[in-house]
Order: structure tokens, then sequence, then C-alpha cells
């Protein structure tokens, strides 16, 4: 409900939610839930998601919605613009153009702690709870 509801209903947030890398375990309840994409491949959002539809477990109408949502991302970025080079999954990308972006992306997303009245590191007994937000 929080997806739905929250995100995409009270917030108004009109992208699209993308799983993290094999993080989707269902079909149906992650579909009816608010997640659009499955990543990184199609265990749950492929056939599986076709034949839930076709069941009615989950409403032609719920897919319209995913599509939508992906695709208006797509476009709104100009993918569709400029055709895009095509990939092989199978194969690494090894030249030093990735190996560069790859360093880039790394740094852009790493969290530094700060290190604010001693707190670190984390004393396991008497720890209760952590949330980590973000």
């Amino acid at each position: 409900l929080t997806l739905n509801t929250d995100l995409k209903g009270r917030m108004g947030y009109e992208g699209f939610v993308m799983s993290d890398w094999g993080a989707t375990h269902s079909t149906i309840q992650s579909a009816m839930s608010g997640l659009d994409m499955e990543m990184p491949s199609d265990q749950y959002f492929g056939l599986i998601l076709a034949e839930a539809i076709q069941n009615g477990d989950v409403p032609e109408s719920q897919l319209d919605d995913m599509v939508t949502r992906i695709l208006t991302s797509m476009y709104s970025v100009g993918l569709f613009d400029t055709p895009q080079p095509t990939g092989n999954l199978t194969v690494p990308a090894q030249s030093h153009e990735h190996a560069d972006l790859s360093r880039l992306l790394a740094a852009l997303g790493t969290v530094l702690l700060q290190n604010t009245d001693n707190i670190l590191p984390l004393d396991p007994l008497t720890l209760k709870s952590i949330a980590i937000i973000g």
C-alpha cells in the first residue's frame, strides 16, 4: 500500500518503481503493491505476469499503469529521440570508458558517515534497533 497509496497516490509520483537487483520474489503481490519493473530479469514480471493477467489475478489496467509509467519516464528523458546502441548482456563491458564510468558511479554512490559524538562503531550488545533510510 505504501507505493500505491503514499508514493503514487498522496505524493503524486508519476515515475516508475524498479526493484533492486534480485529483490522481486513474487508476481501478483509485487505488481499489485506498486512495483512497475523487475530487475535484472523477467523471472516474475515476464511470462508469469502475462499468465496472471490472462487468469484475472492482475487486472490489465495495472499492467497499463506500469507500462505507462515506464514509457513516460523514458520519453521524458529523450530515450526515444535518437537511436540507442544495442548491447549484449553476455559480454562484459571492459573498455576504458566503462571502467572510468564505473569508478565515477561508485564514487558518487558512496555514502560517508560523520562520526558525531564518537557513536561509531555501534555496540551490538547495547543496540536494540537501527533504521537505514535513503
